[in-house]
């Protein structure tokens, strides 16, 4: 998540090396990249508690990036009333 730590409503996600000690070798902070798959969908953030988020409201087009925000765990966006974008089907 960019940020160093991301934590804030529409950080970008961002390759970046893996900080498998789980701290940010930059800046000792916390690591930002653990991430856990909930049960009906959402990927969430361990460090802010925020979700993976397509940029948009929806963001339903090619190229649309990903975000943290935080997650609407109602499943409809509270902005305008859609079906949330954030739930995901992963796929082994």
């Amino acid at each position: 998540v960019a940020g160093a730590p991301g934590m804030d409503n529409g950080a970008n996600l961002i390759l970046w090396d893996c900080e498998l000690s789980g701290i940010n070798p930059d800046n000792n902070s916390t690591t930002d990249q653990v991430w856990t798959v909930t049960t009906n969908g959402y990927i969430m953030n361990d460090l802010s508690g925020k979700c993976i988020d397509v940029a948009g409201a929806p963001g339903r087009s090619n190229g649309d990036n990903l975000i943290l925000w935080d997650c609407e765990l109602s499943g409809i966006n509270p902005d305008n009333g859609s079906l949330t974008d954030q739930k995901w089907i992963l796929v082994d």
